[in-house]
């Protein structure tokens, strides 16, 4: 099954108010003007299919697409970020349906995370239920953890918490558990990944955040060649030893 929304047409996607995307598939997300890949809203072709096929979005974000500052990383595209009120299945069932009016939402908070990969930061909520705040930090592991030096090693980290406000940051520091990483993407395809995350409110409602990936994976980069160091070694013992042979045959 397919990346909940991607199946939508993109006859759906508004491309004249990019502020009023909520209201479509959050996979809208990824051709709001300026971003939109060469793709029109006349199509009926399903939306991630369109930016998958697209000549355009794969020269952006491909595979073989490395960033030109950090080339151990490929470039990968904004994250959008969808909080609403009700379960992690209750919003798949909801964007599996493209919006139609018969699976309202009683509340939504929609947002994007640009670059990962250069920041520690995200997007703050007040809920509508307690009035309790809710911040959603993302970044890098290699952001907090020093021994991470290249995209291949490297993880995204999603933080979820309550209540905090404030200018320091202390999940920026390495200083708590993220409650998603890359290890919790469910990819139904190449390129195609999502993940929800469910949260409860003071015992008063259940809240979840769903997030949508699409071309290369945040916060990873292509595997190193292999090393060749044990061949040359390797070869190198073998020398030795038809050198020694051979003096040993020449007594």
């Amino acid at each position: 099954m397919d990346v909940p929304g991607c199946g939508c047409p993109t006859s759906m996607c508004n491309f004249t108010s990019p502020i009023e995307y909520k209201d479509n598939p959050l996979a809208c997300r990824f051709i709001t003007p300026p971003d939109t890949f060469g793709i029109t809203n006349n199509l009926t072709e399903p939306i991630c299919d369109a930016l998958l096929n697209s000549s355009a979005f794969e020269t952006e974000f491909g595979p073989e697409s490395l960033r030109r500052s950090r080339q151990s990383y490929q470039k990968s595209t904004l994250l959008p970020i969808k909080l609403r009120a009700g379960t992690c299945s209750e919003s798949i069932e909801e964007e599996r349906a493209c919006m139609l009016d018969d699976v309202p939402s009683s509340f939504w908070g929609v947002g994007t995370v640009y670059d990962v990969l250069d920041g520690c930061g995200g997007l703050g909520y007040t809920l509508p239920t307690t009035n309790a705040t809710v911040d959603i930090t993302l970044t890098c592991k290699s952001w907090y953890d020093e021994n991470i030096t290249t995209g291949y090693d490297d993880e995204l980290s999603i933080f979820i918490e309550k209540g905090r406000r404030g200018l320091a940051n202390p999940v920026c520091e390495g200083k708590t558990t993220p409650v998603l990483t890359s290890h919790d993407w469910i990819e139904t395809s190449p390129g195609r990944r999502y993940m929800c995350y469910d949260f409860d409110d003071n015992g008063e409602a259940t809240y979840s955040i769903f997030f949508i990936s699409l071309g290369n994976e945040p916060c990873n980069g292509p595997k190193p060649p292999p090393s060749s160091g044990g061949c040359i070694i390797q070869k190198q013992n073998v020398f030795a030893f038809l050198l020694v042979v051979s003096s040993l045959l020449m007594f």
